[in-house]
């Protein structure tokens, strides 16, 4: 938010700190999101949440590439990531909308 305003057409935002974790991710890469500083940041937000992450949480994730699954909501395809997510969630409750008609 601009001054705890959405912005408007025109205005200009300027996000430095967003811009340093871009850079950090561009120089190191996946070090650079899951240790260091952004992974500090986001395991001190969550743990002042309540959540019980921690640094070696973030520092032992292994990514893992999956087949997408996929419904066709009034024709398009709309792609999610298999459980264990809200993806399957979202696409059955996709499914369940796409009997409705439109004007419903």
């Amino acid at each position: 938010l601009l001054n705890g305003k959405p912005p408007q057409v025109g205005d200009i935002m300027k996000l430095p700190y967003l811009a340093e974790t871009f850079k950090s991710v561009a120089q190191f890469g996946k070090k650079g999101f899951y240790s260091g500083r952004i992974a500090k940041s986001i395991v001190d937000t969550l743990q002042s949440l309540g959540h019980v992450m921690t640094l070696e949480d973030l520092r032992k994730h292994e990514t893992q590439i999956v087949e997408p699954i996929s419904v066709d909501y009034h024709g398009v395809t709309v792609h999610e990531i298999p459980p264990n997510g809200q993806g399957l969630t979202a696409l059955m409750a996709l499914n369940t909308l796409s009997t409705l008609s439109m004007d419903q």
